[in-house]
């Protein structure tokens, strides 16, 4: 199903080792960011068969190999996060030719002058898993920010 080999074999060891009950929740927790990461991948290649050129930006990227397990080498991909965690990504994934760490907090927007946008190649974000640990009146702002830039820049 997925093109990730290392979720494949840490589901597939779940399964094999039947944990206890109390692990149910890790599992169902691991399948449910499978199963994010998997839709996630097909709705940015449906964006790229439109915008072939665009620039993907994950937003509280986490640890993602996203673009790795997309095998995806052409487009200019932005991974944001704190500071601790693309310190950890930089020592544990290895970066494509065109994909770029920076830090930043999401609700600081300074962050939109590191996204190599140009209207017609076009741009996707992505915020898989962050939303939720920002307050409304941030995600609100964000998006409006978000609107705003795209349309004016």
């Amino acid at each position: 199903m997925l093109p990730d080999n290392d979720t494949k074999r840490i589901l597939n060891e779940m399964d094999l080792k039947k944990p206890p009950h109390i692990l149910y929740h890790m599992q169902v927790a691991s399948l449910t960011g499978a199963i994010r990461q998997y839709n996630l991948s097909w709705a940015i290649n449906d964006y790229l068969k439109i915008h072939p050129q665009a620039c993907v930006v994950e937003m509280g990227a986490e640890l993602s190999c996203l673009r790795r397990q997309m095998k995806n080498n052409s487009n200019d991909w932005i991974n944001l996060d704190l500071n601790k965690v693309i310190k950890l990504g930089n020592q544990y994934i290895p970066w494509g030719k065109k994909e770029r760490n920076y830090v930043c907090n999401l609700t600081d927007h300074s962050w939109f002058n590191n996204i190599p946008f140009n209207k017609e190649n076009g741009v996707i974000f992505v915020a898989a898993g962050v939303l939720h640990y920002l307050k409304y009146e941030d995600v609100k702002n964000l998006l409006k920010v978000l609107c705003i830039w795209h349309c004016f820049t």
